[in-house]
This record gives C-alpha cells, sequence and structure tokens, in this order.
C-alpha cells in the first residue's frame, strides 16, 4: 500500500473528530481554525477517493486472490472505508458502496483484515451488513490465542494485534451481535502484561503518589515502551471501561491504577512529531492512538498539553503537496 495512503488514513481520522467538534462550536480555541481543518480533510478525501482501485480495494495488488496473505488488502480497504465515513460519507456514496462490495466478496484470515472490517461495517451502520459481521465475531474469536491476537503462523501475540481486535469486538457489540463470552476479561488481562513496571517519574518526590509514578506498554511483554503502543494499551482499556460491566469489578482498581500510569507515561513523554521511543514510521498510528486515548478517557489535555490542538496543528504542515500525508521510513 503507498506509504501516502497508509500515512493518510490515520491522519484524517484525528483530524475527522476536530472538523466535527468545530462545526458544533466545541472545538479547542487553540485548535487551528476549522476553515483550515475543513479544507485539509476535504483535500484528504479527494486523495483517497482517487487512490481506489477498480474493484473497489485500497492498497498495491500486489497478491493474487486466494493466496495466503492476500487479506491484508481487506485491512486496508476496510481502513479506508472507515476513515471516509468518519469524514462525513453516507453509506450510499459509490466508492463506499464499491469497497463494501469488495470487503463482501473477501473472506479475511488475519486479525488486522477481520478486526478492521468490523469496524468498518459497524461504522457504516448498513443493516444488511450484520450478518457478514456476525461471522467476522467468530472468525476473530477464532484468531484469539494466549496472551490476546497475533499475525497467523508468528505464535506471539502482540499489543498492535490484540488492540485491532478489541475494536473490531467493540464494533460488533455496538451492534448489538453476540460476542465471546468473557472476551473484555480477557482483552484487559492480556493488555496488562504489556505494560512495564512503574518507575519513578525524575524530580517528584514531593507529589502524591498517583503523579510521580508512570509506565508505558511496549509491542510485547517485556518490551521497551513507546508512545504509540502505549496508546494503544490505552485504546484497548478505554474500550473495556466504556461500558458498564465489561470490565469485572475485581480488575476496576488494577485497571484504573495502569490507565493512570499511562497516561503519566504521555505526559512525561508528550510530543507530537515522530513516535516518542518507538519508529518513527508510526508517527500517524500515534496521533491517532491520542486521539482515541482522549476519546475513551475524556481528556482534553495531556499535562499542560491541548493534545488535539498541537496534533491538529502538526498534521496541517505536514500534508503534502499531494493532498495526502506520508509515513516515511
Amino acid at each position: 500500500m503507498p506509504s501516502s495512503v497508509r500515512g493518510s488514513l490515520p491522519a484524517l481520522l484525528v483530524l475527522a473528530p476536530l472538523l466535527h467538534a468545530a462545526q458544533a462550536g466545541g472545538a479547542p480555541s487553540s485548535a487551528p481554525p476549522a476553515l483550515a481543518v475543513n479544507a485539509a480533510i476535504e483535500r484528504g478525501v479527494q486523495y483517497l477517493l482517487k487512490a481506489q482501485n477498480r474493484d473497489g480495494s485500497w492498497g498495491l495488488d500486489l497478491y493474487e486472490r486466494g493466496l495466503a496473505w492476500h487479506d491484508l488488502r481487506d485491512g486496508a480497504t476496510a481502513l479506508a472505508l472507515y476513515t471516509l465515513t468518519k469524514c462525513g460519507l453516507p453509506p450510499e456514496h459509490p466508492s463506499l458502496e464499491r469497497g463494501a462490495a469488495f470487503l463482501l466478496l473477501s473472506y479475511p484470515r488475519h486479525t488486522y483484515s477481520t478486526g478492521i472490517q468490523l469496524h468498518a461495517l459497524g461504522g457504516l451502520g448498513v443493516p444488511a451488513h450484520r450478518k457478514r459481521m456476525q461471522e467476522l465475531v467468530k472468525e476473530l474469536a477464532d484468531l484469539e490465542v494466549s496472551g490476546g491476537f497475533d499475525y497467523p503462523g508468528l505464535g506471539r501475540a502482540d499489543l498492535s494485534n490484540t488492540q485491532v481486535a478489541a475494536l473490531g469486538f467493540r464494533a460488533a457489540d455496538q451492534a448489538g451481535l453476540s460476542i465471546p463470552k468473557g472476551i473484555w476479561a480477557r482483552l484487559v488481562e492480556a493488555t496488562l502484561r504489556y505494560q512495564e513496571s512503574p518507575v519513578e517519574i525524575p524530580g517528584t518526590a514531593l507529589l502524591p503518589r498517583q503523579e510521580r509514578r508512570m509506565a508505558g506498554f511496549a509491542y510485547e511483554p517485556g518490551g521497551a515502551p513507546s508512545a504509540s503502543m502505549t496508546t494503544a494499551g490505552l485504546t484497548v482499556l478505554g474500550i473495556a471501561s466504556e461500558v458498564e460491566g465489561r470490565v469485572p469489578h475485581a480488575l476496576d482498581v488494577e485497571v484504573a491504577e495502569a490507565r493512570q500510569l499511562a497516561q503519566n507515561w504521555l505526559v512525561q513523554n508528550f510530543s507530537v512529531e515522530g513516535n516518542p521511543h518507538g519508529e518513527p514510521a508510526w508517527h500517524f498510528y500515534y496521533l491517532y492512538g491520542l486521539e482515541r486515548v482522549g476519546a475513551f478517557s475524556g481528556l482534553t489535555h495531556l499535562g499542560t498539553h491541548d493534545w488535539y490542538a498541537e496534533g491538529a496543528a502538526q498534521l496541517l504542515r505536514e500534508q503534502r503537496e499531494d493532498d495526502g500525508w506520508r509515513m516515511d521510513g
């Protein structure tokens, strides 16, 4: 998939909520002007519409349909559909109808493709897609392994795949579909394994205990924490906490502490440039993660940072002349 398309999808998912807030009069006063945000989104939408393939998909056709990894293009297509939906295109838009038709002819076999397809179909909200969504729930449940979700064949769960699975199950739950019993507890328990042990924040000895410790999340248990993975961990815990009863009461205290420690980590390492302590190539993925953390936690600031205004301004600066955003590296 061209790096401009891969970068444009999360970039637009950060800007689109700001557009809606601006239209409702609720955007932060320090945010970029609504006209500038509207123009950036419109340019990005047009870029994505032009990048769509003739068969309705998005991404490079590197694989013949039916081969082992072909369905990764289903994930790119689903994410493009979800992005365009969040940018205001209706389900009956010809581009979205063609994209949905492509997905309905494919049968994903990987966490990313399955979870994001659930996410996208849930966002479209078309009743006729409910049967496919229930089939995808079963497929996604069958992909669960010890420690969360992984790339099939690797035998190694990771937090990124686990986050995508959580987004998929959330979409199914919001659509009123049946999801696996105990899935939220297992997702929470798996996610907590990716958080580092708490460390003291330098120079905070006089602050209350909850304010002077931090703990980020890593791609694998025991790995080094990064901004993109810390927002991924907070996203899963936020999804599990947004509806009463999803998190077992026995885990309430542990989840609340884990979220506070991770938020402290983001405050201490805050930047809207790059991906603090992580691979720069995941810059836009990290910014999208910041938006999800704000949405699920109700946070307008991380420390003194208006993350929404700073992130949106950064994205406006990074939009390319071809109207997309590029993942370099």
